[in-house]
């Protein structure tokens, strides 16, 4: 059988030094509250404890961990198997729905940007 090695390719080399630089923007990583929340909405919610969920290590947090974990394997799994196999008709079915990609797209994107610009997304305190 044989293995094929992946090349590391200069394309390559450049995302994964652009992922690697963004780790280092880590002020802005939070840019995108401004867009929703006044300052003092950030101040407050940043005065909050944080929800247990995040902090403490608890059967729900090992339950969404093991489920992630469940789908992450079925994934990959399915990924070997080959899923042409499995699904026969998915993939004639998911390309008759091709010519709607584009419509359904500018629908959302149009949607997103009257709702940026409309001022919907204020939440008040």
């Amino acid at each position: 059988m044989n293995v094929v090695k992946p090349r590391i390719t200069g394309s390559r080399c450049i995302h994964l030094c652009c992922l690697v630089s963004l780790q280092f923007c880590v002020h802005h990583a939070n840019a995108h509250e401004t867009w929703v929340l006044t300052p003092e909405q950030i101040e407050y919610f940043n005065s909050l404890p944080k929800p247990s969920l995040y902090t403490e290590l608890s059967i729900t947090n090992l339950a969404i961990v093991s489920s992630f974990l469940i789908f992450i394997l079925g994934w990959i799994r399915l990924g070997f198997t080959g899923a042409r196999e499995l699904f026969p008709d998915l993939q004639a079915r998911l390309a008759s729905y091709g010519e709607h990609v584009p419509r359904i797209l500018r629908v959302c994107l149009a949607w997103m940007l009257i709702h940026q610009l409309s001022g919907w997304n204020r939440v008040p305190v």
